[in-house]
């Protein structure tokens, strides 16, 4: 059966948890501020009746009425004022209250979420989940809603009134309102309206895109000499938009023309019928009293009636923020362990994981790993190797539960790592990934990462990552701020505070994914030799592309399409001439390539010439 939504409004308050009888005295002060807003409108036309009456009836005109008018109408507009403060108060102070437990719970729940929720492009749809929607359900609780209420309140008061005093002034109103909203429905209604707006829609999204594209591939187009064609796709899509825009504007612009001197001419309508009704009625001062109320009252109708309308507008959009933050909400924990104490050994073990990034019911979907059994004895070096996209990081990352295997186990110490709280996982295994985050903090805070350590500690860490040295040359030394808005680390840099991070740590279990991606190759010696004393006697599992890097390994397992081809030492399997062999032949033909003077292997290609 299909899910019948909520209504939007309704769903804003059941997930921010908003229903404080506090929250109701808000909205109630607000409300009737807005509706004692319309008590000056009246309040003036009785004072002008008053004196028209005594002019045209030649009498005194009657003061004591005129000031006590005059005195509601400030007492209005003072009460109003305050009203308006009180409420405004209240509900801002319950939206922020309700909000704040709305993100500490948003942000609870995600802490419990899979790691690779965050991988994949995720910051985006996280960073708009916790701002830009959550700002829009703070409009909704602290404006909208009081403004809602009031505005509806006064437009049925007004209405009332108005319809009391005289109906077909009152209908007049009513059908100039009508006739612009159907005005402005018709910008967008229909399958015309609705493949305009789509179009327009649909050719920003692409334009942003291509912007973004143009802009960070402009360096790779001027080397290569063909930012003409670059500049030639984005001209396109500009054009494409700017007919798309036009095509909107040649739609909207009329109508919301239309629209507009409708809403704003509602007293020359009102003008119009009340001349009529007087030329018919000669003589009626009632009808003149009622008319110069229409004339003053009127205007009033159209702030409250454009207040819903803009309210009803937002409702789209809204519907739309509601459903990303539910879904956020609806997604499944991990499940969390209840094992804090360490493992008794670092031994690690894959036995028959499968998993895959897919659902079962996805037509695409392939297995990233696929019936993959290893044994990695504690205090061992162990080195997952193969082609791209075999499961080398895909293995990595199951082991920090990234997700979790859809078959068999991955266990430490003879324990399924699903058993083991979060913690006592994370203080067992060490990560360094391929793409390194650095903090917009010190040099000291990203390596410590919060551990209550020393000076000398962070370091004796740095100088066995071989990272001391250029921190010691920068500004402040370790109490350098790094990221957005200090120091610029560069990618072999940032690579090793990572390494110095995973150093200091100090776990039994080190996992280094490509972590001598950026090294250059005196570095990546001196690094590998600082490693090499400081990870003695720790369960290693590295990660790697460069084959040289892991000739010492104590076992090589070798991926390929999730599946484990081989296994063994790095002399054991030459000796087999499978897959690793041949990853071994390519890599020194590779690395034999001269690319200046003599020939090359890569010479064989016909359509590559090298000088």
């Amino acid at each position: 059966m299909k899910e019948t939504k909520k209504n939007a409004v309704l769903r804003v308050f059941q997930t921010a948890r908003c229903s404080s009888a506090r929250y109701i005295i808000g909205v109630a002060c607000s409300s009737v501020s807005i509706l004692l807003s319309g008590v000056p409108f009246y309040t003036i036309y009785q004072i002008v009746r008053i004196f028209l009456e005594a002019s045209l009836n030649n009498t005194a005109v009657d003061v004591s009425a005129a000031w006590l008018w005059a005195g509601i109408t400030l007492a209005s507009i003072a009460v109003g004022i305050v009203l308006s403060i009180i409420g405004s108060f209240v509900c801002h102070s319950c939206a922020f209250h309700a909000l704040y437990d709305l993100r500490m719970r948003i942000l609870n729940h995600m802490g419990r979420l899979n790691l690779g929720f965050f991988t994949g492009g995720q910051s985006g749809a996280v960073q708009k989940t916790m701002n830009d929607n959550i700002e829009k359900m703070e409009n909704i609780i602290a404006h909208d809603v009081s403004n809602l209420i009031g505005a509806g309140i006064l437009l049925v008061s007004l209405s009332a009134l108005l319809f009391s005093i005289n109906v077909p002034l009152a209908l007049t109103i009513v059908a100039a309102l009508v006739l612009a909203f159907i005005i402005q429905f018709s910008a967008f209604g229909g399958k015309r309206g609705q493949k305009i707006w789509t179009d327009l829609n649909r050719s920003s999204t692409e334009l942003d895109a291509a912007f973004s594209e143009y802009v960070s591939g402009m360096e790779e187009e001027k080397i290569f000499g063909k930012p003409e064609a670059a500049a030639l796709r984005l001209t396109n899509l500009i054009e494409k938009n700017r007919k798309s825009m036009v095509a909107y504007l040649k739609r909207v612009t009329p109508i919301y023309g239309a629209y507009k001197t409708i809403t704003l001419s509602v007293l020359a309508f009102i003008l119009a019928v009340g001349c009529v009704l007087l030329y018919l009625n000669p003589g009626d001062h009632s009808l003149m009293m009622e008319l110069l109320m229409f004339l003053i009252v009127g205007p009033a109708v159209i702030s409250p009636l454009m207040e819903l309308v803009e309210f009803g507008a937002d409702l789209r959009n809204l519907a739309v923020r509601m459903d990303q933050i539910e879904d956020v909400m609806k997604m499944e924990p991990i499940a969390e362990g209840t094992c804090d104490t360490p493992p008794v050994s670092a031994e690690l073990s894959f036995q028959d994981v499968s998993f895959s990034y897919q659902k079962a019911a996805d037509p695409l979907r392939r297995m990233a790993l696929e019936h993959v059994t290893m044994h990695i004895p504690a205090g061992s070096f162990a080195a997952l190797v193969g082609p791209s996209g075999g499961g080398k990081s895909t293995a990595g990352q199951l082991l920090a539960r990234f997700w979790d295997v859809e078959s068999g186990s991955i266990s430490i110490g003879g324990k399924d790592i699903r058993d083991y709280s979060t913690k006592a996982l994370m203080n067992t295994v060490a990560f360094v990934f391929q793409d390194t985050y650095i903090f917009a903090e010190s040099v000291y805070d990203n390596i410590a990462m919060h551990q209550n350590v020393t000076q000398k500690a962070v370091e004796y860490a740095a100088k066995a990552a071989r990272c001391h040295d250029f921190i010691q040359a920068l500004p402040e030394g370790y109490h350098t701020k790094l990221g957005d808005g200090g120091h610029k680390l560069s990618g072999g840099e940032a690579q090793r505070i990572a390494i110095a991070r995973a150093i200091l740590k100090s776990a039994p279990i080190v996992v280094l994914d490509e972590a001598m991606a950026f090294t250059d190759a005196e570095n990546e010696l001196a690094l590998r030799e600082g490693m090499a004393e400081l990870l003695k006697g720790k369960t290693v599992l590295m990660i790697a592309h460069r084959l040289y890097s892991i000739q010492d390994a104590d076992m090589i397992f070798v991926l390929e399409n999730g599946r484990l081809k081989e296994s063994g030492t790095h002399k054991d399997l030459l000796q087999k001439h499978g897959l690793y062999a041949h990853l071994w032949d390519i890599q020194n033909e590779t690395e034999s390539w001269r690319m200046k003077g003599g020939t090359a292997h890569v010479s064989d290609n016909p359509a590559i010439h090298l000088p």
